[in-house]
Formats: structure tokens, C-alpha cells, sequence
């Protein structure tokens, strides 16, 4: 009871700082008066003393507090709302204005004396605070009976509040700032190590609050006007992903991460992400650019559903093949277990994805029941590291279909595009382009096939007469298959037959 009345107070004296801090449009309606007179109110009646007041009130002017006439805060009533036209909200968005980010964290493997000592507690959450470089404006302790400590910070940014169960070696740790300075994957291991817990025994998420994914729509609206503000957003939204991972609270730990040239790999362990229990088997995923590519549970699923039915479309026993990325190797794998395969030209362009694969995905790649131990080591494998258009015009020429016939030995029996989805590419990308499909063509042999992954098969959506009355999801995967049909149709220009097939991935939640 008493934790609870305190924890009232302490929103009472700071619901006004929260407001004006994480709403971001600023309305003229209430002027600096009242919030001096509430203050005041606050410091008479003994729940603020005269230092927070003036902190308080130097937060809230944006200054050293001597001008406090010019401060002006959000009113809450909704009368003093800022209508559309007073706010920033761009025309034809319509979201809120309020977002922050949470960190919620079950902390474990810390110990009994830590987490008891209220003293050492409430110092821990300062330096937390201090290191984060957020801005503190009360903090208060408990120790409770027989065991434990509560701690509660209140910050210009939000709050942060600490719970133990000393006898355990846990605590469960609640973050939230709707503050723009800090990355709070990044205060993960600044939160657990001054706590004395464990990263790798802990379980932590970080979700975004508000409406973040209208919010990152900016992001390409602004690269045109404002590319260092652009870039801003995107790294507020990269703390959220890769978002399958940082939005369950499981068990979680990056195994691997790397900037290459091209792109940002990460390898991570984790629950599963569907599974209701919390049991402690875990899995392992690749992520690129925070999108997830597989899993290590069902890539063979994925992969054979790639690779086998074009084996299986070949009127002839395929000897040569070629494969477009499938830097993991999973489609190597797969094509190499054909014993009529004599040689496999893959050509990646991020030598780091290989490597990251071989080391922490050596599953994927696995060759040793039919070929060497690593597939990427096969005697029938030929790796370029390089770009798909520049290795096409050194090894097979720009010339290849005026010389289709005269150059058979060089032509393929199998072509493997494992390259990214549509989802992931811009409109108009020279991937998927006429260009590329007809250099592809030019590439195969009399009786060759070609096989590409084409990404998420579309959801039965009503495209009727009154198809504009859907959401805005649901426009947007209209629109994205309406992209795919195209891309379809200008594949069919340079291939005798086209046919198109999808499969159950479950990490991929759909068919693809």
C-alpha cells in the first residue's frame, strides 16, 4: 500500500513533465502560470521539494528556468488538444504524435546481497541513469520485508523502476524513455551489468509505444529533404528489430553481427517465436538488414522447395547449374545432392555472409553425406564473390544471346535465384527487370530451368468493386501483388512455360 500511494504521488508531481516531454506538438493554451501554480501547490503540500520545483520548471521553460513566462506546456484536456491544421502531422497521415521505446526485462543470475541492499540498489539505478545520459528528476527506495528492494526513477525522458526477489538472484526492470538520444538494446548490458544479473540468463524485449510504424513511413519521405534526419528516424526504429525477435520477451542472444559493404548480418539464438510455452529450447535465425531470411529448423524445407522442382522440371539429367546468391548455402546443399550435377557456378556478392555461415550455420552447408565437408568446399563447386552483372558480363559476355547457340558449353541445365524477395526491393530495382530476365534466359540451355524465389504468396483479398474500402494493409498487399503479377508477366516474355508454386514456412508465418 504504501509503494502504491508513493507511486501515485510520484505521477501526480510528474504527470505533467511526462506529458510535455513525450507529446510532440506544443499548444499555446496553457501558459507557464499554471504550471508554476501547480508546482507550488506540490511543494506546499509536501509532495515536491523547492530543488525539484525548479528543476521542474528549468525542464519544462527549455532553459535555466529564469524565464518561465515563456514556458508552455500541453494541456490535457481536450479542448486544448491542437487541432489538424496546428500540428505537424503531415497532410493525409493520420497517427499519433506521442511514441517512445520500452524495455522490459526480466533480469536473472544476479545474487542475494545485491539485490537486497537498497542502498547499493538505488546507486545502480543512478548510474544506469547517468550512463544513458538521461535527465533525472526524483528517484525513490524501498526496502521490504523479509527480502527485497523496490526502486523508482522518474525521468525527464519517462521512468525507470526496479523490483527484486533477492532470494532468487531476480528482478524484473521496466525502462521506458520517449526520449531520442538512446538506443535501448544498447542499455541492455549497461542495465544487467549494474544489477550484477547475466545477459545470457536474462530475457529482455524492446517495443516500440505509439504509432512507430506510421512514424517510420517518414523516413522515406524525408530521405530526399532531410537525409540526416532520415537517418535519424531509422536508427530510432533499428532498436525494434530485427522486430520477430525483439518483440517476443523470450529468451534471446545475438550470436553474430556484422556491417559489411552491402548489408547488416545478424545471427541470432532465441525461443521460438510462436511457441506458447517458454521452455528452454532454442533456435537460431539469420537476419539481413533486420529482415529475417530463415531458420535453422525449416531452411531445409525452404531450400528443397527452392532447388528439387526445377531438378525434377528438367527433361534432361542437369550437369551444370548456377546459383545467384544463397549465401548461407542452403540451395548449394541441395543442389549438390544430385549425383548428375558436375559443376555449381555460385556466384555472392557479400563474402561476409559466407563466412558468418560457415561458422554459425554449418548445418546449411553441410555437404559431408555426398561431397566434402563444407559445401562451399565441394570439388564441384565454383565460388565467385562479386556482382551478379559484373561476374555475367566477364564470364558469360554481354553478347551471350547472339552466340546462344555457338556457345553450349557455357550455357546452364539450372538457374537458382535466391536472392531477395520482392518485399524487399524498390519498384523498378534491376532485379526482376527485363534486362536481368533476359540475360537469365540467354544463360540456360535449349532445355534449362530457372527458378526463383518470388517471396510472400498473396492472401485471398477482395479485389472488387468496392476493393478501395479495404485497409491500408490490405491496399498495400493488393498493390504488392499486383507488383508480383507484373514481374510475372515480363518473366513469361523470355520462358516458354511459366508456372508458379508456394509452401509452408512457418518462421516465415505463410506460404511462400
Amino acid at each position: 500500500f504504501e509503494i502504491a500511494m508513493t507511486s501515485i504521488k510520484l505521477m501526480r508531481v510528474f504527470g505533467l513533465t511526462l506529458l510535455a516531454s513525450c507529446y510532440n506538438h506544443v499548444s499555446g493554451a496553457t501558459t507557464s502560470e499554471s504550471l508554476a501554480s501547480k508546482l507550488s501547490e506540490l511543494e506546499t503540500s509536501g509532495d515536491i521539494t523547492p530543488l525539484a520545483k525548479d528543476a521542474l520548471l528549468k525542464f519544462m521553460s527549455g532553459g535555466d528556468g529564469a524565464d518561465v513566462e515563456s514556458a508552455k506546456v500541453s494541456n490535457i484536456s481536450a479542448a486544448d488538444q491542437p487541432s489538424e491544421t496546428e500540428s505537424e502531422i503531415p497532410e493525409g497521415d493520420e497517427f499519433m504524435a506521442a511514441k517512445g521505446q520500452h524495455l522490459l526485462l526480466d533480469l536473472a543470475g544476479s545474487s542475494f546481497d545485491v539485490l537486497n541492499d537498497e542502498k547499493l540498489m538505488k546507486q545502480a539505478t543512478l548510474n544506469i541513469v547517468e550512463t544513458a545520459g538521461m535527465t533525472l528528476l526524483g528517484i525513490d527506495s524501498f526496502k521490504l520485508e523479509p527480502q527485497g528492494v523496490s526502486v523508482v526513477a522518474t525521468l525527464a525522458e519517462s521512468h525507470l523502476t526496479i523490483h527484486t526477489w533477492p532470494e532468487h538472484g531476480e528482478a524484473l526492470v521496466d525502462l521506458f524513455t520517449c526520449g531520442e538520444g538512446f538506443n535501448l538494446q544498447d542499455a541492455i548490458p549497461i542495465v544487467v551489468g549494474q544489477y550484477g544479473g547475466s545477459v545470457v540468463a536474462s530475457t529482455f524485449s524492446v517495443v516500440p509505444r505509439g504509432n512507430w510504424l506510421a512514424h517510420t513511413t517518414m523516413i522515406g519521405k524525408k530521405e530526399l529533404d532531410d537525409p540526416v534526419e532520415a537517418e535519424k528516424e531509422r536508427n530510432l526504429v533499428a532498436q525494434f528489430q530485427p522486430f520477430e525477435i525483439m518483440a517476443t520477451h523470450k529468451y534471446k542472444k545475438q550470436i553474430f553481427e556484422k556491417e559489411s559493404e552491402y548489408q547488416s548480418i545478424a545471427i541470432w539464438d532465441h525461443h521460438d517465436m510462436q511457441a506458447d510455452d517458454y521452455g528452454k529450447a532454442t533456435t537460431r535465425s539469420l537476419f539481413l538488414d533486420n529482415v529475417l531470411q530463415s531458420n535453422i529448423d525449416d531452411e531445409g524445407q525452404y531450400h528443397e522447395s527452392l532447388v528439387h522442382p526445377a531438378f525434377v522440371a528438367s527433361p534432361v539429367p542437369p550437369k551444370r547449374v548456377l546459383i545467384l546468391g544463397g549465401g548461407e548455402g542452403g540451395a548449394l546443399r541441395e543442389a549438390l545432392k544430385w549425383k548428375s550435377v558436375e559443376k555449381v557456378t555460385m556466384v555472392e556478392i557479400d563474402e561476409v555472409v559466407i563466412e558468418a555461415s560457415r561458422e554459425f550455420l554449418p548445418s546449411y552447408n553441410n555437404c559431408t553425406l555426398f561431397g566434402a565437408e563444407s559445401c562451399f568446399d565441394d570439388e564441384r563447386t565454383e565460388l565467385f564473390i562479386e556482382d551478379f552483372f559484373g561476374w555475367f558480363d566477364k564470364h558469360i559476355g554481354n553478347d551471350i544471346c547472339e552466340k546462344h547457340e555457338k556457345q553450349q558449353d557455357t550455357l546452364y541445365d539450372i538457374v537458382i535465384l535466391d536472392l531477395p524477395e520482392m518485399e524487399e526491393l524498390r519498384e523498378g530495382d534491376y532485379l526482376y527487370s527485363d534486362t536481368f530476365f533476359q540475360r537469365i534466359s540467354c544463360a540456360l540451355s535449349p532445355t534449362g530451368v530457372v527458378v526463383t524465389n518470388f517471396g510472400e504468396a498473396p492472401l485471398m483479398i477482395d479485389e472488387g468493386p468496392s476493393w478501395r474500402e479495404n485497409s491500408k494493409e490490405e491496399l498495400g498487399e493488393i498493390e504488392l501483388f499486383q507488383r508480383k503479377i507484373k514481374e510475372i508477366q515480363t518473366m513469361s516474355k523470355f520462358f516458354k512455360h511459366t508456372r508458379v508454386y508456394d509452401t509452408p514456412i512457418s518462421s516465415f508465418r505463410s506460404n511462400w
